[in-house]
């Protein structure tokens, strides 16, 4: 049998459905749908909103989409996901949970597109452990439960890698293209329009999409005119968000990245398999087994066509595709600008799983052993989430939260006091006073040594007879608390994830001098993260 009919043979099975586990295979589906919501929206409101997310709750509060837009033109991702965010505000309420809301069902939605994904560019049998991965895996899962647009921008790649793969087939293969060919093309123009209008490395994305198709036209000038032709109302479209981030460039936005190295990449295969090197190296050894495998074959063959593009077209698509963005994102950052951080790869965790879901499905040639051996992955994956990271149960983010509650449920007992903020955004605090249902708000912004001036004049006029200091995510200079330090008496100090609250009582005019109770370095929390 030539390739072009294993192809065409391995194609038609997919889109007719035509196998007979069909039926099963969808049971299994429902149910990891089912167990991958649960876990999306189990606890979605127990953590504290975070920088991150309270920024998305800020930039989508606004009278109108209107201003949505014209201040997402200004931040440093473009505007899908606070435009979700502000019809989700507007309708639905802007806690927690809502916040949080649309990233579960794009989560959710995640699973069956990885199927989808995984049964269109291998079988059946990749498309169940694709999904099953996506349920239980705790990167999916952590990014379904913020209120970013990571999860969205995972979604929309599965999917448009999912309409784009048989293109690419058909042209590197002379594979028979899709059934409706019209409708594959929309729906990937409209899939890779949302990439990159919900991340600039969906832009990417889509560049390197297309690159490819191009490369794969070779001589014929008709499929040239089919890909410009494709690509025409995706650039058309995405103008917009590419003047955003000219001007972003410009603007010097995301400079607070890192430099990248190489160890990055490999950070961010950690973070993709739970951060957690027992999952990570057992993925990495069951990708790599059927790989070594091949290799033994091709060296006793003495022949190397088992590793050409063509008979291997989906592996070395899964490689690029994993690959290929953090090496752009490098040479990006070291040209330009820093432009990479383990998030911004979310475009290629989608790679990842479908590279360790073929090799569950070619392990060894006995399915009951491959079956045995992803089990085992899925249940240490769960042991992992809910014993060794106790994601459910334990705070991992900054406790805006709780350092306001602590502030609310203290403060009747503390009378006529000042409440200073070391916040990057005071609004950030004052949407948790307000959500407590607490009339405090934070009265003054300072953190740095040059703002002592400017507090003690405040604190004169103000006269409190006690003075809170509130440090959420963000440093404070080490001559401004020895201020506090020296000049007031310290009544308490609760310390939280990257937060600090401090209660300082003000001498009366009667006292001789002002009491000293202590000096020391303050503590330099995380510098700001990215966006």
């Amino acid at each position: 049998m030539t390739l072009n009919h294993q192809y065409n043979r391995l194609y038609k099975c997919h889109v007719s459905g035509s196998d007979p586990t069909s039926k099963r295979v969808l049971w299994i589906i429902a149910g990891l749908i089912a167990a991958g919501a649960l876990l999306r929206f189990l606890g979605l409101q127990v953590q504290s909103l975070w920088w991150d997310e309270l920024f998305s709750w800020w930039l989508s509060d606004k009278e109108s989409l209107g201003e949505v837009l014209a201040q997402a033109a200004r931040d440093v991702h473009p505007p899908a996901h606070p435009a979700i965010i502000y019809f989700v505000e507007r309708y639905l309420g802007d806690c927690e949970f809502w916040l949080r809301f649309p990233s579960a069902l794009f989560g959710v939605l995640c699973i069956p597109a990885m199927y989808l994904l995984a049964r269109r560019m291998f079988s059946q049998t990749e498309g169940v452990w694709a999904a099953a991965l996506t349920a239980f895996l705790w990167f999916p899962i952590y990014y379904s439960q913020e209120a970013r647009g990571y999860t969205l921008l995972f979604l929309l790649c599965a999917l448009s890698m999912a309409f784009w793969f048989p293109m690419l087939r058909a042209q590197m293969t002379g594979a028979k293209p899709p059934a409706k060919p019209a409708l594959e093309w929309i729906l990937y123009v409209l899939c890779a329009v949302g990439m990159v209008y919900t991340h600039h490395y969906g832009s990417l994305m889509v560049a390197l999409q297309g690159l490819a198709l191009l490369l794969s036209c070779g001589k014929r000038l008709r499929a040239y005119r089919r890909t410009l032709l494709l690509y025409l109302p995706i650039v058309a479209l995405g103008v917009p968000a590419w003047l955003q981030a000219f001007g972003q460039y410009r603007l010097n936005y995301l400079t607070w990245l890192p430099e990248p190295s190489f160890s990055l990449f490999t950070s961010t295969y950690y973070t993709f398999f739970n951060r957690s090197e027992l999952i990570k190296n057992l993925a990495l050894i069951i990708t790599v087994l059927p790989l070594i495998r091949l290799c033994v074959t091709a060296y006793k063959q003495k022949s190397l066509a088992a590793f050409g593009l063509r008979s291997k077209l989906e592996i070395w698509t899964l490689v690029v595709w994993l690959v290929l963005p953090f090496c752009v994102g490098v040479v990006a950052t070291l040209l330009l600008k820093p432009m990479l951080t383990i998030r911004f790869l979310t475009v290629s965790a989608p790679a990842a799983y479908l590279l360790l879901a073929r090799g569950l499905s070619v392990l060894t040639r006995r399915w009951k052993i491959n079956i045995g051996v992803g089990g085992l992955f899925l249940i240490l994956a769960l042991v992992d989430l809910f014993a060794i990271h106790q994601y459910y149960s334990r705070p991992v983010k900054d406790q805006w939260r709780d350092a306001v509650a602590h502030v609310v449920g203290e403060n009747p007992r503390h009378p006529n006091t000042l409440l200073i903020g070391s916040v990057w955004k005071p609004v950030f605090a004052n949407y948790y006073f307000e959500r407590l249902g607490s009339d405090l708000r934070l009265q003054i912004e300072a953190g740095r040594k040059s703002d002592i001036p400017r507090i003690s004049k405040e604190i004169q006029k103000a006269a409190p007879a006690a003075v809170w200091l509130i440090r959420i995510h963000r440093t404070i200079e080490e001559g401004y608390l020895d201020y506090f330090k020296k000049n007031y008496l310290e009544k308490s100090h609760q310390e939280f994830i990257r937060a600090d609250v401090w209660l300082f009582e003000v001498p009366t005019p009667s006292r001789s001098g002002p009491p000293a109770t202590g000096q020391g370095p303050a503590r330099s929390p995380p510098r700001t993260p990215d966006r």
